[in-house]
């Protein structure tokens, strides 16, 4: 008879990161092994775990220095699934949030934001490495990047000091601005202090989240644009990558990136900051019909300048071309639906404005190097079929 295989998950379910990871490793178990999974839930601290869940293996969004200890103790093999620290010693499975700081940054970007900031958090090395990849990318493109820190602690007058020094940040900044919290709950915090000092979002401030907290972003008036992570894929490769330690099919590297979603827009981030009138109309315009099959000839109808003109103004503001716009826009749909959806590609080829499913494969492609199906099988769990 087989051994029994008692794992421990302990992701802090109170989080929406937390509950996604855990719906990954749900989605894993039925289909590859059978697990007697015990679930911490913030009631039982790590003493209070029966013996049997501690044999065969532990996935742990690891937050502190005494749960690293206790673990590498219990002599089982342990995947983690949090980016807070850097831990050598443990298999850990996390988000690119290099990647997320860059996705947040080309978003605020291209709406033609020229001033971005970045609000991070002190305690945190995932928040560095977001910080990081938003600051490069804002460099990159020539823009003015700020950055601040929150420092550690959670007491309510620390909060109250940091309030007061955070709106005299948002303030000090060069309008209009964009600022990427390190996550949505932060950016939530970050929309009332603007509310506080009188700043408009998003006609000053232009405001983007981490994790799209379905509660958090819709809590959030206007509702809160968000880079959304994988944290699905995470859990289910986690426990994939557990499974494997377990019955010693394979080691895994010792840290392995998932790349985020990607951007959900929302009404926080909703702007064009374009001076010229005749740029933000014709953005107004692709943004609201690109999908639609419209052309560059479409765009001229719209404004009251040349071809030659428009083209050139798009270049100057924001170096690309209209065409290139339109394309962007409906690049941007056709991910969505494909990781969003179960619709069919040559729905999604329609509904992204690309006409024919082989003109939409060709270019789809060679813009990301993979075909729509293989996009929809590295970004949405649900067409996970090994």
């Amino acid at each position: 008879m087989a051994r029994r295989v008692h794992i421990t998950v302990d992701l802090g379910l109170r989080t929406h990161y937390g509950r996604q990871v855990l719906l990954g490793v749900s989605r894993y178990v039925p289909r590859h092994c059978q697990w007697d999974i015990f679930v911490l839930t913030g009631f039982l601290g790590p003493d209070r775990f029966p013996s049997q869940w501690r044999r065969s293996g532990v996935i742990s969004a690891i937050l502190s220095n005494d749960r690293i200890g206790a673990l590498l103790k219990a002599g089982v093999p342990v995947i983690n699934v949090s980016a807070k620290y850097e831990i050598p010693q443990i298999q850990t499975i996390v988000s690119d949030d290099h990647m997320v700081g860059t996705i947040a940054a080309e978003h605020l970007l291209d709406l033609g934001l020229k001033s971005l900031a970045y609000c991070g958090h002190s305690g945190f090395g995932f928040s560095h490495l977001r910080g990081d990849g938003f600051a490069e990318a804002a460099r990159k493109a020539g823009a003015e990047c700020s950055r601040c820190e929150r420092p550690y602690g959670r007491g309510g007058k620390e909060w109250a000091k940091w309030s007061d020094r955070m709106g005299r940040w948002i303030w000090s900044l060069k309008k209009p601005v964009g600022i990427m919290a390190f996550t949505d709950a932060h950016a939530w915090r970050i929309q009332r202090v603007c509310r506080d000092i009188g700043m408009a979002i998003p006609e000053e401030v232009a405001l983007v989240g981490v994790n799209n907290d379905s509660l958090i972003v819709n809590m959030c008036q206007p509702a809160l644009s968000s880079v959304e992570l994988n944290a699905v894929r995470i859990g289910y490769e986690a426990a994939e990558m557990l499974d494997g330690l377990i019955h010693r099919r394979h080691t895994p590297d010792f840290r392995k990136l998932v790349d985020p979603v990607g951007i959900v827009a929302r009404g926080s981030s909703d702007i064009e900051a374009i001076e010229d009138t005749q740029i933000a109309r014709a953005l107004r315009f692709i943004k609201e019909h690109a999908v639609e099959g419209i052309e560059v000839e479409d765009v001229l109808d719209q404004v009251t300048i040349s071809r030659r003109t428009l083209e050139r103004r798009f270049r100057e503001r924001l170096c690309r071309s209209p065409h290139d716009e339109i394309m962007r826009v409906r690049f941007e749909r056709a991910e969505r639906l494909l990781v969003e959806t179960t619709a069919t590609v040559a729905t999604v080829a329609e509904g992204a404005g690309f006409g024919s499913l082989k003109n939409f494969h060709r270019v789809f492609k060679k813009r990301t190097g993979v075909t729509p199906a293989e996009f929809r099988n590295r970004r949405c769990l649900g067409a996970v079929t090994h």
